[in-house]
């Protein structure tokens, strides 16, 4: 998790950590793809994969017992579908002994593609007078490089809000050039109200609508294409705004005209609390003229086949499904040892 549980100082139980805990010293290390690094008596080799969120990693682990290989969430339809090839063919070389393989989207036959995404979405955007509204993982830089060039080619302007901007930035600093800059002239940074809410208001000073944000948030403050939800409300039909399912409440603000449309580009439900979270969004659509959303998505994650045949390809002794609602589908595999792990147990190679 990306949080830390420790003991309340008062009373029993576990709160999250926060600032006023102070920070705890973790030891930290960086690696490169395609360079080992040594944990212990290991030796790992870490490989760049495909998958939706940049970063995305699969494992080639040199025991004294043998090879493990850890495929990390991957896919085979993606923009960069030749670095999960590369991993498959350096896994297959090494004779594995034992795999760990994800097994999210096992039960499905086909994967849909980002250029399935765009010219889908385009059906509900070209011509339209009212918002094109755009739900996805806001760490996912494919999918927003996706709906980037959707309202290019649609004449709108990509509207994104603060957090996005500075990942653009980070992942343009260590390299990535495919993606724009948080500058681009066909990008707006929007910047959600907080506890005042004065962002957006010409009555009062800059310095104090700047007390409700951060110092990391500020410097986006002072770029040239920030926008706030009156120059949106105004111009419908010029942009394509990111918002999630938390952001719902600036549509008081934004009112969106007939002819707007909420295309939801991220996983379905999968849990109870998922789907009453969905029934409430439902709500919120509905008010709004915005529902039914239209459900627009290309997963992170292979498809079955594409699985399967990465792991004959790898051809490892033992199989371990793992990140997978149907473990039992792995069950077809001949010639294969598939072990389903159970939590709480050790297993040696």
């Amino acid at each position: 998790p990306s949080f830390q549980l420790i003991p309340k100082k008062r009373g029993e139980g576990l709160k999250r950590r926060d600032a006023r805990d102070g920070i705890e010293e973790r030891d930290v290390r960086t690696f490169e793809f395609d360079k080992k690094f040594k944990i212990g008596d290991m030796e790992i080799l870490p490989c760049r994969v495909d998958h939706s969120l940049p970063g995305a990693t699969g494992y080639i682990i040199y025991t004294s017992e043998g090879v493990v290989v850890y495929t990390g969430d991957l896919r085979f339809h993606g923009r960069h579908k030749e670095w999960s090839y590369e991993f498959v063919e350096k896994a297959a070389k090494v004779k594995p002994v034992v795999m760990l393989s994800e097994g999210t989207r096992i039960k499905e036959k086909e994967a849909r593609t980002e250029d399935y995404v765009q010219q889908e979405s385009t059906k509900y955007i070209k011509g339209k007078k009212g918002l094109s509204i755009v739900n996805f993982p806001i760490r996912d830089t494919e999918r927003l490089l996706t709906f980037y060039n959707t309202a290019i080619s649609n004449n709108r302007t990509l509207v994104l809000e603060y957090r996005q901007a500075m990942l653009l930035d980070l992942m343009r600093k260590n390299g990535i050039e495919s993606l724009p800059k948080s500058n681009d002239e066909n990008i707006r940074i929007f910047y959600p109200k907080k506890s005042w809410g004065l962002i957006g208001r010409d009555d009062f000073p800059e310095e104090q609508i700047a007390q409700d944000y951060s110092s990391w948030e500020k410097y986006y403050l002072s770029l040239d294409n920030i926008i706030n939800v009156r120059e949106i409300s105004k111009h419908q039909n010029e942009y394509v705004m990111f918002m999630n399912y938390f952001q719902l409440n600036n549509l008081m603000d934004i009112k969106p005209i007939q002819g707007s449309v909420h295309i939801r580009s991220i996983c379905e439900p999968f849990s109870e609390d998922m789907e009453l979270d969905q029934k409430r969004i439902d709500n919120w659509l509905k008010l709004f003229g915005l529902y039914p959303e239209q459900r627009i998505h290309s997963s992170g994650h292979a498809c079955g086949p594409a699985i399967f045949d990465m792991i004959k390809k790898i051809n490892p002794k033992v199989l371990f499904p793992i990140h997978t609602l149907n473990p039992a589908a792995f069950k077809e595999l001949s010639g294969i040892d598939v072990v389903f792990p159970e939590y709480g147990n050790i297993y040696e190679l």
